[in-house]
Order: C-alpha cells, then sequence, then structure tokens
C-alpha cells in the first residue's frame, strides 16, 4: 500500500482503539501484518452533529511533517474508511504530562509544526485544507525528535458553516473568533499554534470557571512576562500569532520562517 488508493476494509485487523468519538473511530490495525492507523466514519450513528468525513484524495501525497494517507474505502453501508501509515513516537500531550519544554527543545519542533500546515495551508495539491485540530494529541514527537501531525480532517477553509469547527477543535487551542462562532481558516489554525505553544512553554493561563467557548476565549490568556524576558523574539512571535485581527497574524509559512531565523541564531539550523 505504498500507492495510495482504494483498499478492501475486510483486510483490517483492528487492534487497539486510539480515539473514540461521535462518528469517528481511530483505530491501531495491521493489514497483512503491516502496523497502521485507520479512521472509521459512520454516518448512521446517532448523536451530537458531526462534520461529515473529509475528502482526502487530494492530497494523498506524502509530506514528512504530515502522516501520510495509504488507502480509503467507503463499505456498503456507507461507512467511510481512511487509511494512515503509523507515525512511531509518542503523542505532544503525554510528552506534556511530565511538565513544560523549554524553548530551545520546543523551537525545531514547532518549525515541523508550521511547516506541515503551511504544506496543508498553500503548498498541497487540493490546497488550501486545513488540518482541523491543531493540538497536543494530534502532534507527534518521533524518536528522532521531529513533529508529525496526525489526526488529520484536511477540510477546505469555508467547508464549516458558523459555529461547526468546534465540532472539530480542541479548546483551549481553538481561535478566539471561532469560539466565537466563526468559521475555521488558515488563520485560525496559525492561531492554535500560538496557543499550543503556550501551553507547551508553561505560558498558558486557563480560568478555572469558564464552562462555554465563549467564556473560554474571553478569559483565557498567555502569561508571556517570563518568556518575554527570556525570550524576545519566540514572545514576539507568539504574540503576532495571537493577534485578534486573523488579517494581521502571519501565514504557518512565515512562522516556519521565523522559527528558522531563531534556530540559526541558536544551533544547528533544522529544516
Amino acid at each position: 500500500m505504498d500507492v495510495p488508493g482504494t483498499f478492501d476494509p475486510a483486510v483490517l485487523r483492528l487492534r487497539q482503539p486510539l480515539s473514540l468519538r461521535p462518528h469517528c473511530e481511530t483505530w491501531a490495525c495491521t493489514v497483512r501484518g503491516r502496523p497502521l492507523v485507520v479512521r472509521r466514519y459512520d454516518p448512521r450513528r446517532p448523536g451530537v452533529p458531526w462534520p461529515p468525513p473529509p475528502d482526502l484524495e487530494g492530497i494523498a501525497p506524502p509530506h514528512p511533517r504530515v502522516e501520510r494517507l495509504v488507502g480509503w474505502s467507503i463499505d456498503p453501508d456507507g461507512v467511510v474508511w481512511h487509511l494512515f501509515r503509523q507515525v512511531p513516537g509518542r503523542a505532544l500531550r503525554q510528552a506534556l504530562a511530565e511538565g513544560p519544554l523549554p524553548s530551545p527543545r520546543w523551537l525545531p519542533i514547532l518549525a515541523d509544526l508550521a511547516k506541515g500546515l503551511a504544506w496543508l495551508h498553500e503548498d498541497s495539491p487540493a490546497a488550501p485544507r486545513l488540518h482541523g485540530d491543531v493540538s497536543p494529541g494530534n502532534l507527534i514527537l518521533t524518536p528522532r525528535g521531529r513533529g508529525v501531525l496526525v489526526d488529520l480532517r484536511g477540510d477546505r477553509p469555508g467547508s464549516h458553516g458558523p459555529g461547526e469547527g468546534l465540532q472539530t477543535g480542541t479548546i483551549p487551542y481553538v481561535a478566539a473568533e471561532v469560539l466565537e462562532g466563526a468559521a475555521p481558516t488558515t488563520a485560525s489554525e496559525v492561531a492554535s499554534m500560538g496557543w499550543l505553544t503556550c501551553r507547551v512553554l508553561g505560558v498558558l493561563d486557563l480560568p478555572g470557571t469558564a464552562v462555554t467557548p465563549r467564556e473560554v476565549a474571553r478569559t483565557r490568556w498567555p502569561d508571556l512576562r517570563s518568556l518575554r524576558s527570556a525570550d524576545p523574539p519566540l514572545t514576539a512571535l507568539v504574540e503576532a500569532m495571537l493577534a485578534a485581527d486573523p488579517r494581521t497574524r502571519p501565514t504557518a509559512r512565515e512562522v516556519h520562517r521565523e522559527v528558522r531565523r531563531m534556530l540559526r541564531r541558536t544551533g544547528p539550523e533544522r529544516p
């Protein structure tokens, strides 16, 4: 299955559930002994409204910073299957359970994240596409210290109506305008990178009483005081990614370029 294409779901052997959400299950599986990951979208299931399965065929060509789609299928019951190559390593969420990461360790990973998003937003054959959920659970840290985006939705900007972006994003990493009801955009995913960076560095201040998305949008705060004194360039980049006006935020490509400049100043350059 090195060439993306259709496959028969009967060849799958489901091994372990990785995520069980309304209308979408993610499983570790094998195909003829090869470890892979499959996402199963079942439109027949009752429950909360959920976006339809994304059309991923247009972004099947691989990119090293985004999990690789290796197959897709629709079975006779209308269930959609997307099959991905397994990314070795552990989720950023697991690493953060041990505490914040120092900025020198985070910067190369942030460069990888921004590069993957730039490919989806601008360079993939079906661009612009959105990842759909930039959050600690969807960034794998490989054994070689690289970052790879997983759990790809690949929706087009504008494919979600007002308020629907919350069905795929993870609070508190969703952009403020999306929490307020706007549709997700490439700029909102840049803001998610900013909020994720605050979480990674331990400078995301979350209120303990917020219960609605709008309350989160209005009360969370990036506590950048310590970062500002320790790393002014990174602080300025985070502030730009979190700009209230989405039109003034840098693109993912610009974030990648700026992080590369920081890495050149501090050590060996990462691609």
